[in-house]
């Protein structure tokens, strides 16, 4: 029905083969490709950073499994 008449029921008729993302939204504006924009400290900080979070997040973990599995 969405071109205004029922030509195969239960299929909806989209975009015509051939158009492709590109064609149909347009380019897009980039600037130049950098693989990151986090320098190599700061990425090395934050890691560390998570690293200590789940540490710390595992050894409560477990304490708290150790004293269920003792009561």
């Amino acid at each position: 029905m969405t071109i205004g008449r029922l030509e195969h029921p239960g299929c909806v008729r989209a975009i015509e083969v051939g158009v492709t993302i590109k064609n149909y939204f347009g380019s897009t504006l980039r600037g130049s490709c950098t693989s990151s924009s986090i320098v190599a400290e700061d990425l090395e900080q934050l890691t560390q950073k998570i690293r200590d979070q789940l540490e710390k997040l595992i050894t409560q973990k477990v304490t708290q499994q150790l004293m269920m599995s003792f009561s």
